[in-house]
Order: structure tokens, then C-alpha cells, then sequence
């Protein structure tokens, strides 16, 4: 009789412990498989809503996509980078260039927050063509308007110099548009990051292209190992590579008192 009672009350222990396993099993699992995944909440509102800013790129992204998107979608400085000097037509000038970015569509997308403005860039497809882009939206009034957006066959080699100072970021992102513009972009958006003294100082229009042509060269990709600021200053330097070789550049800086942004004053060897 004790044995038959023992061997029952062995069963179950055995019953009582496998089910405990069972319930701190699905207890971890519950812990590990919940909240530590959630999306914190971003300023859009909800758990995982865009922010305002990037909504708004989005939304530029599918209509430019569609052929929809217009110059009002953009601020008015940059449809004045857009349009060309003896343009008649400077809305037109604008539609027109909007039309080559139909049927884009774009992936590995990193986002960036840049003082007032959301950056977008990663690889941009139309047909034919794999191309890097740069998309940035900035606080217009209520809203978000478009200023700055474009295309370059050339790639970043590595990545951009990694910094907290949001006056260096706001530096270093325009270093690289010049840069990306210049080596394998349109030119006339590589003289809009230009301070006019220096541009003014290079000669011109003719003699300006011909001085970024050369600079450009045969350049087949290109690198931003430092980045330092001092004051209202700041230095980018840049590795361009062509024929199997790189150079180093500098690309120099100013924050420009009037409108806060950053143009660039110089670009010369290192």
C-alpha cells in the first residue's frame, strides 16, 4: 500500500514539475516575443507613424513616381536652382526635369533629421538605370515643401562621417551633395551649393563647367573620411577615385549668415 502510494505521489511531482516548465517556457516567450519589439511612438503619433517630415517625403516620393508631382511641391529657392537662366517658361523648365523622375521607385532608404529637415537617400530605379538619390524636405509655413532632391551615377564608398554636432551633419550633408552632384550629377545644381563670391571669383558660366569637368575627371567613386568644424567653418574631406587612385580634396564650408544654410567656399587638394 505505501508502495503504490509513493510510486502516485512521484507521478505526480513528475506532472506538477512539467507543467511548471511548460508555464516559465510560455511566460519567456510571452516576455521576450512582446513590448521589447514595439516601435516607439515617433512625431507622427501613433506607435510607428512617419514623422510629419517624412510623410511628406513619401507622399512627394509616389506622386514624382506617378508623374503627379508639381512645382508647388517644392520651396522657391529651389525651383529657381531648377530652372534654367534664359528658361521662358520657368514652370515649365521645372516640369520638364520633374518628368525624369517618373517611374522611380527607391530602396534602402536611410532617413535622417537635420535640424528643420528630414534627408532621404539610397538607391533610385527608373527604367534603364540604378542610381544614387538624395531627397530633403524642410518646414515650409503649416507644412513640408521639397528642397532638394537629386540623381547621381556614382556611389559612396564606405560612409559619411558620423557626428551629433547638428552644424557639422547640416556641413557634411551639404559637402556631399557637391560631391555627388559634381563627380556624377547635374552641374547646375553643384553651383547652387556654391557661394556666389567663389563662383562669381571662378569666371563665367563656360569657364565654371569647364572647371567642374575638370574636377570630376573620370571619377568612378568617390569617399567622405573626415569632417571637422570650427566656428562658421567647416572641412570635408573628400577622396575621389579615377584610374585606379585616389585624391584628396577639401571641401570647405561657410554657414551662410542670411539664410542659415551651408555653401561651399572652396574645393582644392589636400
Amino acid at each position: 500500500m505505501m508502495r503504490r502510494t509513493t510510486r502516485g505521489l512521484g507521478l505526480l511531482m513528475g506532472l506538477a514539475l512539467l507543467a511548471g516548465c511548460k508555464d516559465t517556457a510560455a511566460t519567456f516567450r510571452a516576455t521576450t516575443a512582446g513590448p521589447a519589439q514595439a516601435t516607439p511612438p515617433t512625431a507622427g503619433g501613433a506607435v510607428g507613424d512617419p514623422s510629419p517630415g517624412r510623410a511628406k517625403a513619401d507622399e512627394f516620393l509616389k506622386a514624382l513616381s506617378e508623374g503627379k508631382a508639381t512645382p508647388d511641391d517644392l520651396t522657391a529657392a529651389f525651383r529657381k536652382t531648377l530652372s534654367q537662366p534664359k528658361a521662358e517658361d520657368a514652370v515649365a523648365d521645372v516640369k520638364t526635369w520633374l518628368g525624369k523622375f517618373e517611374k522611380l521607385t527607391v530602396e534602402d532608404v536611410t532617413e535622417t533629421a537635420i535640424g528643420n529637415a528630414t534627408v532621404l537617400r539610397g538607391r533610385a530605379k527608373t527604367p534603364g538605370t540604378i542610381t544614387a538619390f538624395c531627397l530633403r524636405v524642410v518646414r515650409e509655413g503649416d507644412g513640408y515643401k521639397v528642397d532638394w532632391l537629386h540623381r547621381a551615377d556614382r556611389f559612396l564608398a564606405g560612409s559619411a562621417p558620423k557626428t551629433s554636432d547638428p552644424n557639422l551633419a547640416a556641413a557634411t550633408d551639404t559637402a556631399r551633395n557637391f560631391v555627388e552632384t559634381l563627380v556624377g550629377g547635374d552641374l547646375r545644381q553643384t553651383q547652387a551649393l556654391m557661394a556666389p563670391k567663389w563662383l562669381a571669383a571662378l569666371g563665367e558660366p563656360g569657364f565654371v563647367i569647364q572647371k567642374l569637368r575638370s574636377w570630376r575627371g573620370e571619377t568612378v567613386a568617390y569617399a567622405l573620411p573626415a569632417a571637422d568644424l570650427a566656428g562658421d567653418t567647416a572641412a570635408v574631406t573628400a577622396e575621389l577615385e579615377a584610374g585606379g587612385q585616389k585624391t584628396a580634396y577639401r571641401v570647405t564650408l561657410k554657414k551662410d549668415a542670411a539664410t542659415g544654410r551651408w555653401l561651399v567656399e572652396d574645393f582644392a587638394k589636400a
